[in-house]
């Protein structure tokens, strides 16, 4: 069956091994030094905000590193779900993976989304204990400039009219 034929219900089903749903945070080692990292199975890197190798810390690797936000639970279920969907249909664009993947997720009732949310935080907590010191902070977009913003008198004086 093709993934985008499975139902909102079926795809949640579908995570489950011998009726019961198995997720990251209930896998990892109690004493582990990295519990998020090891239930998120984030890959491995070189770089740490310590300049060690070993787990995956920071974003970026170098000056301005930074340590991602936990996962939602949307972001806990795309992540299993993704990975059914590229098994089935490897070559599919991973714009349109989103879409399906944003689809079902609408479709899914408080009921079947409560294990992600559980999950989420659980994971929640793991990171706090990963990453202490951490604390969101959103990062402000920069504005296009003038020069190039779609406004006639902009184009004018671009293309030298």
């Amino acid at each position: 069956m093709l993934p985008q034929t499975l139902t909102a219900a079926e795809q949640v089903r579908s995570c489950r091994h011998d009726g019961k749903l198995v997720l990251g945070s209930q896998l990892i080692d109690p004493n582990s030094p990295t519990p998020y990292t090891d239930a998120t199975h984030c890959k491995r890197d070189a770089v740490t905000t310590s300049g060690e190798t070993g787990s995956r810390v920071a974003v970026g690797g170098g000056r301005g590193a930074r340590v991602r936000r936990p996962m939602n639970a949307f972001m806990v279920w795309s992540q299993i779900e993704r990975r059914k969907i590229v098994a089935v249909q490897p070559d599919l664009h991973n714009a349109e993976i989103s879409k399906r993947l944003g689809r079902l997720w609408r479709q899914l009732s408080d009921d079947e989304r409560k294990p992600f949310v559980e999950e989420a935080e659980r994971l929640r907590v793991l990171h706090g204990r990963e990453y202490p010191d951490y604390k969101y902070r959103p990062r402000k977009r920069l504005k296009p400039s003038p020069a190039l913003t779609n406004s006639p008198n902009s184009r004018s004086a671009i293309d030298g009219e």
